[in-house]
């Protein structure tokens, strides 16, 4: 004769015990840094930003704003543009960057 029959399945616990450690031991020895790449700085690194490059600047961003009908440097105009960036990235792929106009038409004009 029984008088007490137990059937226990520690597998949740052991599970949860283990996750526990993993956990523990996460914080007690932290994961190795990951490698930095450091390399010499070239004179083409170098990028000095003039007057002109400013003006153009605020010109582009000012025939941005009129298009989508914003003030230039509002919460507004930089919602456009993160749309914007998301709609050339939807129609041109995750890849796309925003192209180099001024190469694009010194290439096009040719040599001076």
């Amino acid at each position: 004769m029984t008088l007490v029959e137990l059937h226990v399945d520690l597998s949740r616990a052991a599970d949860a015990l283990e996750k526990i450690v993993f956990l523990l031991e996460k914080l007690a020895f932290p994961p190795p840094a990951a490698e930095v790449e450091v390399h010499q700085a070239t004179l083409d690194d170098l990028h000095i930003v003039t007057p002109e490059d400013q003006e153009r600047i605020a010109q582009e961003q000012l025939a941005f704003a009129e298009r989508y009908r914003v003030v230039p440097g509002s919460e507004a105009f930089a919602r456009e543009l993160a749309a914007w960036e998301e709609e050339q990235r939807s129609l041109n792929g995750q890849d796309w960057q925003a192209p180099d106009w001024a190469a694009v038409f010194a290439a096009v004009r040719g040599p001076v």
